[in-house]
């Protein structure tokens, strides 16, 4: 090639160059240009040449790191990356290459990489940001297992900052007795095995913290283990739910009640532990077995209809009977809903066994029978009222009292049945709730004596009691009459008076003495005659002892006497000598002992008159009686 040609073509690509070309001398002093380096700092050519290229770059660049001058004089090709600054003190990163171009001169290629720098550190950005604002924590470990990095994810995870986690090792953060199981991993770490699997993760306040791990080995070029790079996913609240099912699962089959699922077909999809145990199934048994099969055939002929309507409303509730591997039968109240079982449309059932309340049931209405054949059978009026005074029970009594019988009363206020009872009492009915009205301001029950025709018109006498029924909170329950007729005991009680009255003023008004003791033979009562016949008024014989009134054989006689009559309960008679009285009739009455009829018959015979206050000691005059006692 020509030189003119060779100079041409060097000219053609020194002006065109897509670099900037420099050339200086091993000073730095510039002495050419290309038009791309001149564009690429903003300076002219001409401000430019005999200018130290060093007053282009960066002096903290050259400081670290200088020119290397001596080696590109020694043929050395040197590449480094500077940062040049323009004319308007903007610096751009640029990829230099230095080598000696002949023994006074040294060729600079200079290459604009400020884009691919840009691109570069944008592409770093996009990866930091993308680490940061990552929902999966990202753990970065040395050969030593040493934390290396962490994202803040990872540290949020585990309630750290990231510079908490950072020289620690990952064993730090891990439960005692995950360790055996995490070693067994990093095994396969340092034989370059990557892996998934599940770790608990001890969190800062010591809760626990699962995650999914993927986990990857670093090596070098020669395979030597560096560490471990991992992704983690937080599932802990994908693990509390997973317990949770588990939980609830557990709580399910150990239900009281029998749980199940099965198609609209009748096949069972599941069952409880309590579901088995009620018809005496195993598990395995129990899943080949259709409800049509388990219902009785009164039951399985209205499951179809059940069906519907449970397609229909929703849910339903009703009572079954259900066959158990032995053949018997037993009672099932059943709540049905819809829902869906693995995306089919399905039945779910919770049955309770309702053997024992049909028992108690029966119990109670056998009871109820009971109580109302006694309270039938009793002759007293009995009522039940709500808190509006409607009746909710009574008796054949108070029925056949107000000619009710045959009428349903259940519900009806006394106003309203004044209309089905006799004439007689349709009155009363109608203002007979004042009386209710005192009982339930009382509190408490209230007792009034009622005069009450019968349907003839006669006049009964009845002790009515009102009790008013009160809940625990204080709110009223219902009240409950009683009623009682004592016509006839009041009759009973006016004869008894007039007989009292009769036989005391035969007592008062008697010759003989009347006197009553009691069980420690203490008188009592004594008629007046005593003062007659004895000289005693009724006080100061009353204050008398018995051995006082009798001589000592007839005090020992007459105390032989009570003591039997007490034992024998009836009348006993005995006579004996006694100087005070001469004849006594002793009887019982209600435990209280009686000596009645002293009769003298001396007194009577002879008609002297005998006064004990004018007796001496040792002067007894002997006369003759008869004692009778009884015990009553």
């Amino acid at each position: 090639m020509k030189e003119s040609t060779y100079q041409a073509f060097y000219h053609l690509l020194f002006d065109h160059a897509k670099f900037g070309i420099v050339i200086c001398d091993f000073e730095g002093i510039i002495i050419d240009v290309n038009p791309f380096f001149c564009n690429l700092v903003s300076y002219g050519k001409e401000e430019l040449l005999k200018t130290n290229i060093t007053v282009l770059l960066d002096p903290d660049e050259i400081a670290a790191q200088p020119l290397a001058i001596a080696e590109v004089m020694k043929g050395t090709t040197v590449l480094r990356d500077r940062r040049l600054r323009n004319s308007q003190g903007v610096f751009c990163q640029c990829e230099i290459h230095v080598q000696k171009l002949d023994e006074e001169k040294v060729l600079i290629l200079v290459h604009d990489v400020s884009v691919r720098h840009e691109a570069l550190r944008l592409s770093e950005e996009k990866c930091r940001r993308i680490v940061e604002t990552a929902q999966e924590g990202i753990w970065e470990m040395d050969q030593d297992h040493r934390t290396v990095f962490v994202n803040r994810r990872m540290a949020e995870m585990l309630g750290y900052h990231e510079s908490e986690m950072t020289g620690r090792t990952v064993e730090s953060f891990m439960f005692e007795e995950d360790l055996p199981d995490h070693k067994k991993q990093m095994e396969k770490r340092h034989q370059g095995m990557d892996d998934c699997y599940e770790r608990r993760f001890a969190r800062k306040g010591g809760s626990a913290c699962h995650a999914r791990v993927a986990a990857t080995s670093l090596r070098d070029e020669d395979g030597n283990f560096l560490g471990s790079f991992a992704f983690f996913t937080d599932i802990s609240a994908s693990k509390e739910k997973e317990e949770t099912i588990v939980h609830l699962a557990e709580m399910v089959d150990s239900a009281p009640n029998s749980i199940t699922i099965h198609g609209l077909d009748g096949t069972f999809l599941y069952a409880n532990r309590k579901t088995f145990e009620l018809h005496q199934y195993t598990a395995e048994e129990f899943g080949r077995i259709n409800l049509h099969e388990l219902d009785v055939p009164e039951s399985e002929a209205l499951i179809n209809e059940r069906i519907e309507r449970i397609k229909k409303e929703g849910s339903a509730q009703f009572q079954v009977r259900h066959y158990r591997k032995d053949g018997s039968t037993f009672p099932l109240e059943v709540f049905v809903k819809t829902v869906e079982w693995k995306g089919i449309p399905a039945l779910l059932s919770i049955a309770t066994d309702i053997t024992e309340r049909e028992q108690i049931i029966a119990a109670l209405r056998n009871s109820e029978e009971r109580l109302m054949t006694l309270i039938n059978a009793s002759p007293d009026i009995i009522c039940f009222k709500d808190t509006q005074g409607r009746w909710m029970l009574a008796n054949n009594s108070i029925l056949n009292l107000y000619c009710l019988k045959g009428v349903d009363y259940t519900g009806k206020s006394e106003f309203e049945l004044a209309d089905f009872t006799a004439p007689v009492f349709q009155e009363a009915f109608r203002n007979c709730q004042g009386s209710d009205d005192l009982a339930w301001e009382a509190g408490a029950a209230s007792r009034t004596l009622e005069t009450i025709s019968d349907k003839d018109g006669n006049l009964h006498d009845f002790d009515v009691v009102k009790v008013p029924l009160f809940n625990p909170d204080g709110s009223r329950q219902g009240i409950v009459v009683f009623g009682r007729d004592i016509s006839v005991l009041k009759n009973a009680e006016s004869a008894l008076r007039e007989s009292e009255q009769k036989y005391r003023q035969i007592a008062e008004n008697t010759s003989d003495v009347i006197w009553m003791m009691n069980r420690e033979m203490k008188y009592t009562y004594v008629s007046p005659s005593v003062y007659k016949q004895r000289g005693y008024t009724q006080e100061e014989f009353l204050k008398l002892r018995l051995d006082e009134i009798y001589c000592p054989e007839s005090y020992q006689l007459i105390t032989e006497l009570f003591y039997k009559s007490l034992e024998l309960g009836r009348w006993i008679a005995g006579p004996m000598g006694c100087s005070r009285f001469c004849r006594r009739y002793c009887r019982t009455c209600h435990g209280r002992f009686c000596s009645a009829g002293f009769s003298d018959l001396c007194w009577r015979t002879c008609r002297q008159e005998f006064n004990p206050k004018q007796h001496s000691a040792g002067r007894h005059r002997k006369r003759s009686a008869m004692v009778r006692l009884v015990r009553v």
